[in-house]
């Protein structure tokens, strides 16, 4: 009756945790917990993994933003913000609320650091992001 749920991420249930199987023949996709019987149709697990994404992303891009204060941004760039920062920057796709270390680490690290060596007073990407955590950690 049910059939093992075989994707690359496991599905797993939303009130224990355990892993949910398919409901075999179902018109659309219906996963199960055979555990405690939660189910739960694939639009709802879509939609619930969109919003894990976006407060994660969310999250992230809170981090970098206290990280990277408006106060170490004024003292070590020519920038009065985070955000003015990465707005300028033409190779970063990503909105400001949605960029995160991952998307800076996708940049080739030529291009990041020609840009942080061009506008800030750091040499590299790296050595920026180290004086910002120092930075933070002080304070």
């Amino acid at each position: 009756m049910f059939v093992e749920q075989k994707r690359k991420k496991e599905i797993r249930c939303p009130e224990c945790n355990c892993p949910m199987y398919t409901l075999e023949g179902a018109v659309n996709p219906i996963y199960v917990c055979s555990s405690c019987g939660t189910s739960v149709d694939a639009e709802t697990i879509e939609q619930n993994r969109q919003k894990s994404m976006d407060i994660e992303n969310q999250e992230k891009s809170m981090l970098l933003n206290n990280l990277f204060s408006n106060q170490f941004m004024k003292k070590y760039t020519e920038f009065e913000s985070f955000s003015a920062f990465i707005k300028q920057c033409s190779f970063l796709k990503e909105s400001t609320d949605r960029i995160s270390e991952e998307n800076i680490i996708d940049v080739p690290e030529r291009k990041i650091n020609l840009y942080v060596q061009k506008h800030t007073c750091f040499t590299t990407w790296d050595q920026m992001f180290e004086k910002a955590l120092t930075w933070y950690l002080r304070m």
